[in-house]
């Protein structure tokens, strides 16, 4: 663990300056600010120890959100988000939900509700689209 060796690290430092006594005491401050420099070095040390890597995925998203009121008893709410990959567009994920509502009283309401899920490039081989529809009846208590 990394913050570990830093702490070793840092208490060396306090050893070296006879601050034994202080670096869990209460006078950790004024140990790092006459020790800045050491401790800026083996903090370079340390992070230069941790395994980089380059990720060439960085994605565009684009995200929609609409409620339609058609009436007093209709309503439409849909959702989509986006993502594209910046260096190659025809890599994409989308996913899309709407429901469509009829309101019966303030505390009952019949949907029907349609989700989709399309990706160009799917993780998992066998399930590239997904798509599901749901008919309902929610009651608020």
């Amino acid at each position: 663990d990394y913050t570990i060796e830093c702490l070793r690290g840092i208490r060396k430092i306090a050893d070296h300056q006879n601050f034994n006594h202080c670096l869990f005491f209460g006078k950790v401050p004024d140990l790092i600010e006459t020790n800045r420099k050491e401790i800026l070095k083996l903090t370079i040390k340390i992070l230069q120890k941790i395994p980089s890597e380059i990720y060439n995925n960085l994605r565009l998203s684009l995200n929609i959100f609409t409620r339609l009121k058609l009436n007093d008893h209709w309503n439409l709410v849909s959702v989509m988000y986006s993502q594209w990959k910046s260096n190659r567009m025809k890599n994409y994920r989308i996913f899309f939900d709407s429901t469509l509502n009829y309101i019966i009283s303030k505390k009952a309401t019949i949907f029907l509700k349609f989700n989709a899920r399309i990706q160009s490039e799917p993780y998992i081989p066998f399930v590239a689209n997904e798509t599901d529809t749901l008919l309902g009846f929610r009651v608020s208590i």
